[in-house]
């Protein structure tokens, strides 16, 4: 019952919980995943799921990329004297 009960608290986490945090594009992209990997199996859901999300990056929907430009990096420095 306790494997049971961390099996659902995850699912809970990742499914409902992480819906504020992502974009639309992106949760349909968990939500499928999920899906594909009850359907297909782990192996071979976990690889439907990142071409899921290649073919959604390339029509051009907001999946979520980190800014790597740099220009939002902020450098905190602490004077110890």
């Amino acid at each position: 019952s306790l494997l049971m009960m961390i099996c659902l608290d995850l699912m809970f986490e990742w499914l409902i919980d992480v819906r504020e945090k992502v974009t639309p594009a992106e949760y349909v992209i968990v939500l499928m995943t999920f899906c594909l990997l009850q359907v297909l199996g782990v192996e071979v859901g976990i690889l439907a799921g990142i071409c899921l999300y290649v073919v959604v990056d390339k029509l051009g929907y907001d999946v979520g990329k980190e800014d790597t430009t740099g220009e939002n990096d902020v450098m905190v420095c602490y004077d110890n004297y």
